[in-house]
């Protein structure tokens, strides 16, 4: 005897529930892909991303798996000289075995930068992946990672900085987290005063809520880095701070965190990177939005001369 079918309404929950978790598998799907795409780009040596859930899917009765086709990094050609989106053009890899949903070994990675079509980045990568997830390895790189810092953000440092940034970044390129961690706090204790001026800057173009000169002065001469941080974070502009995501200056906490030095490599190097990337993105920020005001000013200067 056949049973009798269900009712419309559960059907339709039941149809949305499945819809859901479709979505919900995408979304990740693409999440974990986009977060793949930043290691190819910017991790160093013999760091390991782990993930879980299938990035699998079928081909010809063939399984493989799409890694990111671009990403955005710096390039060095003359022409170029900034971050640029580079391109993959064979970016699917397929299962090591016919019809198993399983891929172990070496694999390489050939990336261009579509801007000057000229520059060639090789990711060559350890992989262990299965339908339930799996660990991806870079174990070289050819040319290496690039060492330069963004030239907005070290425009006006002296050389002596510049060495040290540039050191910090050959030791987390090479995985040493612990040696790259104490270089890049040097680097930033040293040019929080400039963030610290592009913030009272920005206030005199834009008014900063509750913007203190008093506060402002004991900052800029106070000797403890925290006082510094302080200000910078209470009075960063609203806008730097992205949508969902914490205070930039926030972050850049972890270096004065108790138990640092007890910090594994892998540890300090994650903190590293989100430091790193947290004070270029504030002082880029503040960079540019002082740079674009100042080229308005000029631009209706010569406008408005007879």
């Amino acid at each position: 005897m056949s049973s009798p079918p269900l009712p419309p309404d559960i059907v339709a929950q039941a149809s949305k529930e499945a819809l859901q978790a479709v979505k919900d598998t995408a979304r990740k799907t693409s999440d974990t892909l986009r977060e793949i795409a930043t290691f190819l780009a910017n991790a160093p040596l013999y760091r390991r991303y782990q993930f879980t859930g299938s990035l699998w899917c079928s081909k010809n009765s063939t399984w493989l798996i799409e890694f990111p086709t671009a990403f955005k990094l710096f390039c060095p050609d003359p022409d170029c000289q900034r971050a640029q989106t580079w391109n993959c053009r064979d970016a699917e890899i397929y299962a090591s075995s016919r019809g198993t949903q399983r891929l172990e070994g070496f694999r390489e990675l050939v990336f261009s930068c579509r801007n000057c079509a000229r520059s060639r980045l090789s990711i060559f990568l350890m992989l262990n992946i299965t339908p339930s997830g799996g660990e991806i390895t870079k174990v070289g790189q050819y040319p290496a990672l690039y060492r330069e810092a963004d030239p907005v953000v070290v425009a006006k440092w002296d050389k002596k900085d510049i060495i040290l940034y540039r050191k910090a970044l050959t030791f987390r390129n090479a995985n040493e987290g612990i040696a790259a961690l104490p270089y890049l706090r040097r680097i930033i204790e040293n040019h929080m005063r400039d963030i610290i001026d592009l913030i009272a800057d920005s206030n005199t173009r834009r008014p900063i809520n509750g913007f203190d000169e008093t506060i402002l002065n004991v900052a800029k001469t106070s000797r403890r880095f925290s006082d510094k941080l302080d200000f910078a974070r209470a009075y960063l502009p609203h806008d730097l701070t992205p949508q969902g995501q914490p205070n930039p200056i926030g972050v850049l906490y972890e270096l004065i965190s108790e138990g640092l030095h007890e910090r594994s490599e892998d540890e300090c190097g994650t903190i590293f990177d989100k430091c790193k990337a947290a004070f270029e993105y504030v002082v880029r920020k503040l960079t540019e939005a002082k740079r674009e005001d100042e080229d308005y000013v000029d631009a209706l200067r010569t406008l408005n001369r007879p």
